[in-house]
């Protein structure tokens, strides 16, 4: 199957291209645009034509001028079935878009990725995980509990003129990074910062050194709590998961798979007292889970077929 995928130029959309080409006979062909610059609606509609897909996904983003038009959207939806892939389909500030879309036939399937069912779309599930990078034949774990992923410095420089150059950042904005930042500082965790130039592979490599691994599950907005890509990440690495006791978790991973947290305090507890047979016995409930129930092959698939098309 030949399928497209026309996005915006953004890190996170790598991983869901990758989850598709990994079960696939036929690598997908991409076209980018830059959803904060200019319109590219034509050059889109041209290189879409000449692909040719069977099949097109949609990822772009909430705002910015260089989002394709309705216009375009529908264009595109004549050329082939149409599907719009959304990471936040449940936050609130997404639901005007999602509705215009509906409105104005974009596509054939609206897709949540983030795993809220009160989003106003077609299907909701969560974000498919490329398996390949997680497939080590040696690993050893050698950090007790670690997180991965976007996260401010924990030291920010101050200015020229003040007379510490630096100061630890104890209260960021972001509460996520209000528990990264107190974890760090207190020597809890481990926290391998996504950077410019740093690959997929790394990251997993990292993630799968660690025996457990913090998530946190806020929206953008911070309005609502997601599932986050990381839940099935730690499931395919084999490391137990701390996630948020907020997090609609579950909804979709069994009792045991996973240890919940209240807040910073409790996450401190659980990290410090968790034994490792606590830790190894709820990995492995994880990691079984997954691996049965959400390959990128499960997940896509049940997006085809609620799409109206016929599964390679």
């Amino acid at each position: 199957m030949k399928a497209l995928f026309v996005t915006s130029a953004t890190t996170d959309v790598d991983s869901l291209v990758r989850a598709w080409d990994c079960w696939q006979d036929v690598r997908s062909e991409r076209v980018m645009f830059p959803h904060m610059g200019p319109p590219m609606n034509n050059e889109i509609l041209t290189r879409a034509r000449k692909i040719s897909p069977d099949v097109i996904f949609y990822i772009g983003g909430a705002q910015g001028d260089g989002n394709p038009d309705v216009r375009t959207l529908c264009r595109l939806r004549k050329l082939a079935p149409s599907i719009n892939l959304c990471c936040d389909a449940g936050d609130e500030p997404w639901h005007p878009l999602l509705r215009r879309y509906r409105a104005a036939d974009c596509f054939d399937l609206q897709v949540s990725l983030d795993g809220i069912r009160a989003a106003p779309v077609d299907l909701v599930t969560i974000t498919p995980v490329d398996p390949r990078p997680w497939k080590r034949s040696k690993v050893l774990r050698s950090v007790r509990c670690g997180f991965s992923g976007g996260a401010s410095p924990a030291i920010v420089p101050r200015g020229r003129r003040t007379r510490d150059t630096f100061k630890i950042r104890f209260q960021p904005a972001i509460t996520r990074e209000r528990v990264i930042h107190y974890l760090e500082a207190n020597e809890l965790i481990v926290v391998k910062r996504r950077v410019k130039g740093r690959s997929y592979s790394d990251h997993a490599g990292f993630v799968m050194s660690c025996r457990m691994i913090l998530n946190t599950s806020a929206s953008g907005s911070g309005l609502v709590h997601q599932i986050k890509g990381r839940v099935l990440e730690a499931g395919w690495a084999g490391c137990a998961l701390l996630e948020p006791e907020a997090s609609p978790i579950s909804k979709w991973m069994p009792e045991g798979s996973y240890f919940s947290y209240r807040d910073v305090t409790h996450a401190k507890e659980l990290i410090n007292d968790l034994t490792d047979e606590q830790i190894a016995e709820s990995a492995g409930l994880l990691s079984r889970h997954v691996r049965e129930n959400y390959h990128p092959r499960q997940i896509y698939g049940e997006i085809l077929e609620r799409a109206g098309v016929d599964s390679p």
